[in-house]
Order: C-alpha cells, then structure tokens, then sequence
C-alpha cells in the first residue's frame, strides 16, 4: 500500500503527539516516494501567416439634387354673395268642426 508523504508526515506527528514513549521504542522506516516523470514538452505552436484582405467599395453614385420647386402664386380669395328666397308662409288650417258619431249608443 502506498500513502502520499502528507499523509504520513500526518499520521507521523499524530502517532509521536498522542504516544511520546511508544516513539521512543520504535523504529519508522519512511518509504520511498517514487519520482514524478517530468511532464513532456508541448512543442510550440507555429505563428499563423496573416493574411491581407482587400476589400473593393464600390463607389456610390451621387445622388441628382432636388430642382427647386418653383413658388405657388397665391390664389386670390374672391367675394359671393348668394341670396336666399324668402320662403312663403304657410296659411293656417282653420279648425274642423267636429263630426257627429254614426253610432251614438256605442259611446254612451
């Protein structure tokens, strides 16, 4: 089994912390800790070519000024006079006489 060396040196100032005597009587062989192979070496990223680009606007044609717009003459107001017909007065209808029933006894 194997344990990392911050486990061990925990475990080493546990065990001497809680029995100073048992440490005294008894000999710790410390594992080796295996080396750690070197990581490799990325190689380097080659530079990327950048490129020009040339970009063609075309040329907007010029846009025709506006002819002026030539004044409205004013428009001269003119005067009308109407006449309105008096309209007659109707004669008022004199009052009817009232007719007698054909059927008295139905009213009575």
């Amino acid at each position: 089994m194997q344990i990392s060396r911050i486990t061990f040196i925990s475990l080493f100032v546990a065990l001497v912390a809680g029995h100073p005597t048992l440490y005294e009587r008894q000999t710790i062989t410390i594992p080796k800790i295996p080396e750690i192979p070197a990581v490799p070496e990325v190689p380097a990223v080659p530079e990327v070519q950048k490129r020009q680009s040339t970009i063609t606007v075309p040329k907007i044609p010029d846009i025709p000024a506006v002819p002026e717009v030539p004044d409205v003459p004013q428009v001269q107001k003119r005067q009308q006079t109407i006449t309105i017909p008096t309209i007659p007065t109707i004669p008022t209808v004199p009052d009817v006489p009232a007719v007698p029933s054909p059927h008295p006894k139905a009213h009575a």
